[in-house]
């Protein structure tokens, strides 16, 4: 027999059909007819047939898995083909019930041709161990007292260990890791632990700051709306250099032929604000000069991350690197200036003035109106113009553009070497090892608070799943306005008058909730309950994590707190939907009448890992003066880590080559000068970043929590007009209990007369001292409130659009051009449903949605 069986083995064929990634028991019936059809031309009847499904696991590696055993068969036989049929329906009702770790690729249908004889000795065999099997099984049931125990897994494929519980239900381990718990008679709950889980690395102290630091300044002007670079700076260690435009020399093979020498290889230069203005220019010039070998771009989000330059002089390579100073220290250079106390603060300069026909002008100062009155006060410049007057000096365009450009650059080098030498001796960590605030935070983190296998790392498949529980902060508009229509007796608008909005802003949201919450580490769990009943099988203090529910939300919820996205718009509905949401954010919701059904999850340890950071940067905080280094730098670090977490480890992947394969799937590809400027996605990249998108998402969670106390509280805060992620507008005042300096606490920003909002991030209003103000996301041109509330009666065909300015790339002109676009600015419905009144905004009210879909 063992002869005949070796024979068998040498002859295994097999046939491979493509499924769809989700498990269904009709597709696989339906390949298994398709496949006998295949092999019944064959004059030899008799198979011995394995059938397998292949798929990829969380890490995208390829994985099989066999549904049921190896058995043979007569393919003329119809009681055979019911016995695989049969055999089919009860393995995939089986990975239904417990956990299918893959996403389906291919149905594989392995077998060999039998004789006859083969066929019958194998069939044989087959039913003896089936008899032995069922023998064993019906032993193991009477001493364990539990008659009709389901037996999922077949010991021939799946050992297990069965324990009785003390609640009198069946908890059976299996060799896989999987928890399958019995109550009456069925699976009332899986869990299975996530495998192969890395964790995040804990980081080391830098010893010593690295010196090599530069700065550079790129002035231009306005020449057929494409901007011109005229004059560049840069400065070090008390050396300043200037390039200036003109017809005897190229700008920028000076400016390389100074900074490609061998004494400033492993320079940082700094730019500041460089990432979507200075380093267009820069990359498609340097990636064709002489000396020049490789430019290596990290490009994020459209942004200049770091830009790495390696050169050879002698044939010896060196590298220098442009950052961008404003993705550290998200200010503009003259508020930095002043937090950190630079002797030689940014000066003024007409911007406008400067064209192509006047930079060899010399005379009086230009006119006002070439000033950017937003940035440069009136007196500010009348104090300028007399110092030339007082002095008898005349207003050299060049030289003043030089001294302009200059004294930026000591500037943000005195910045940069300030809060380099702060962040060292606060942490022992060098920033020109980090190029943004949100990678500083964290090597912050993970040097000085991160535990040993704390974290997970979640990346492949379960990345794709958690990230559908990450929303952002709640927004939305309620009542788009505090006053009433025009048509109002003398009493009513006195009335009007006294009834004030109170505008709260909330101190340091994301912190707080970092510093108060617990966050999922550990190991992960996955599970699948029955039903909600189901969670009793699991402690108390194991709830924790991350679940997909049928969710529904009473339709009487004036304020709605839990998110969905419908058609790329984050929207809080009332009625019935389905999604993935932190446990937390769940059990808060309970309180407000929500009702879920949880269907599935995945199970953290809880731990709070934050508290320490945020304690120690609040301390630098409350004990610095406003606008001073140290309480910058906590400000900055408080806001910036969290988002570190979440980041999406899918980024594009830039790299500048000579020539292009056509055979490789870039993305885009961008003609330099004489090279190519290539992005492209790499799979295997998301393997090595530090990411937990679980402890992202709840960061943001616990943001909407701690807001949601304001929600639906009106004996609290009144009726409720706008909600920001950190900021409502209420029309009562909040309670002393909630106002302080404390994290979490609010403070009163606004007491107004009249507030306005169209839609969310879009609002104004009026305070006590009629003083107004608007803030419009996505428009720089400022709009009177008067405009704004204009806005709410308005027909939207009357509706004429604001014009801006917008700055267009061009890599491969090396130009950025400007153009004046429309921006129509109108009341939506992507969030909320309008109400109108006599053809004027007046209200909203709730989407509703029944089985996610919307129906009104």
């Amino acid at each position: 027999m063992s002869n005949k069986h070796t024979s068998i083995q040498n002859m295994i064929l097999f046939k491979k059909y493509n499924i769809h990634p989700v498990l269904s028991l009709e597709q696989i019936l339906f390949h298994f007819m398709n496949f006998i059809k295949e092999i019944n031309s064959s004059d030899n009847p008799y198979i011995y047939l394995l059938i397998k499904l292949e798929g990829e696991d969380e890490d995208f590696n390829t994985i099989h898995y066999s549904l049921g055993r190896r058995i043979p068969i007569n393919i003329h036989n119809n009681k055979d083909i019911q016995k695989v049929q049969d055999s089919i329906k009860k393995s995939v009702n089986e990975l239904n019930d417990y956990y299918l770790s893959m996403t389906l690729k291919h149905i594989i249908f392995n077998y060999s041709i039998l004789s006859e004889d083969n066929y019958l000795s194998l069939t044989q065999n087959l039913n003896k161990n089936e008899e032995v099997l069922n023998l064993k099984k019906e032993s193991l049931l009477k001493k364990l007292s539990y008659p009709n125990l389901p037996v999922v897994f077949d010991q021939l494929n799946q050992n297990y260990k069965d324990k009785r519980l003390s609640t009198g239900l069946f908890k059976r381990t299996l060799t896989n890791g999987v928890q399958l718990f019995y109550k009456n008679n069925k699976i009332d709950l899986l869990l299975k632990e996530v495998s192969g889980l890395k964790y995040m690395n804990q980081s080391v102290r830098n010893t010593q700051l690295s010196n090599k630091i530069m700065t550079l300044d790129i002035e231009t002007f306005l020449k057929e709306n494409i901007h011109i670079p005229y004059c560049i700076s840069t400065y070090y260690n008390d050396q300043y250099k200037t390039f200036l435009l003109n017809e005897d020399n190229n700008l920028y093979n000076s400016l390389f032929e100074y900074l490609f020498q061998s004494k400033f290889n492993q320079y940082i230069i700094y730019i500041h604000n460089s990432s979507a203005f200075d380093m267009v220019f820069l990359l498609k010039e340097m990636t064709s000069y002489h000396n020049v070998v490789k430019v290596n771009p990290i490009i994020k989000d459209n942004k200049f991350i770091n830009l790495e330059v390696f050169y050879k002089i002698n044939n010896k390579t060196y590298k220098i690197s442009f950052r961008d100073s404003y993705l550290l220290l998200s200010s503009s250079l003259s508020k930095l200036s002043k937090a950190f106390n630079i002797n030689n603060p940014k000066g003024i300069f007409p911007y406008s003035f400067v064209n192509s026909n006047n930079l060899h002008y010399d005379g009086i100062v230009p006119d006002y109106v070439y000033f950017d009155s937003e940035k440069v006060s009136l007196n500010e410049y009348l104090n300028y113009k007399q110092e030339f007057i007082d002095n008898n000096l005349t207003w050299n365009l060049l030289e003043q553009t030089t001294k302009y450009c200059e004294l930026d650059c000591k500037a943000l080098f005195e910045i940069i070497t300030s809060f380099q030498q702060e962040i060292f001796e606060l942490f022992s960590i060098d920033i020109n090892k980090t190029p943004t605030l949100p990678s500083l935070a964290f090597k912050i983190f993970r040097t000085h608070y991160l535990m040993k296998n704390q974290i997970p790392l979640i990346t492949g498949k379960l990345y794709k799943i958690l990230t559908q529980a990450y929303y952002g902060g709640h927004v939305d508009m309620y009542i788009p306005s505090n006053v009433e229509n025009n048509k109002q007796s003398l009493f009513d608008k006195v009335i009007q008058f006294f009834k004030r909005i109170y505008h709260y802003d909330i101190n340091s949201l994301y912190p707080a909730g970092m510093k108060l919450m617990r966050f999922p580490v550990g190991k992960i769990t996955h599970f699948i309950p029955r039903n909600n009943d189901s969670l009793s099988l699991i402690s108390k203090d194991y709830k924790f994590g991350i679940f997909r529910v049928n969710v529904d939300c009473p339709k009487d919820l004036l304020h709605p707190i839990l998110p969905i996205k419908i058609n790329h718009n984050c929207v809080y509905p009332v009625g019935t939907w389905q999604g993935w949401y932190q446990s937390e954010e769940l059990a808060n919701a309970e309180k407000y009448g929500y009702k879920y059904e949880i269907l599935e999850g995945y199970l953290f340890e809880g731990e709070y890992i934050f508290k320490d950071y945020i304690d120690k940067l609040y301390e630098i905080k409350v004990n610095s003066q406003p606008n001073t280094p140290h309480y910058v730098i906590s400000k900055l670090l408080m806001n910036s880590l969290y988002g570190r977490f979440a980041m999406d480890p899918h980024l594009l992947n830039y790299k500048i080559v000579d020539t292009i394969d056509q055979n490789n799937p870039y993305e885009d590809v961008i003609k330099l000068k004489n090279k190519y400027l290539l992005s492209y996605y790499n799979e295997e990249q998301s393997y090595s970043m530090n990411i937990n998108i679980a402890i992202g998402l709840s960061v943001t969670a616990y943001a909407r929590i701690i807001m949601s106390i304001f929600k639906n509280n009106p004996k609290l805060t009144g009726l409720l007009y706008y909600t920001d992620t950190d900021s409502i507008f209420c029309d009562k005042e909040l309670p002393l209990s909630f106002i302080g300096k404390a994290l979490g606490k609010m403070k009163l920003e606004h007491t107004l007369n009249n507030f306005v909002a169209l839609a969310p991030k879009v609002y104004g209003g009026i305070d006590l001292l009629g003083k107004s103000f608007t803030k419009v996301k996505g428009l720089k041109n400022t709009i009177t409130f008067t405009q704004l509330s204009e806005l709410l009666s308005k027909p939207k065909e009357d509706i004429k659009p604001f014009t801006q300015e917008k700055w267009y790339k061009d890599y491969i002109q090396g130009t950025i051009e400007v153009k004046q676009i429309p921006y129509i600015l109108t009341p939506t419905q992507n969030k909320r449903i309008l109400i109108y009144k006599d053809n004027k905004l007046i209200g909203t009210e709730s989407i509703e949605l029944k089985d996610g879909q919307r129906i009104n």
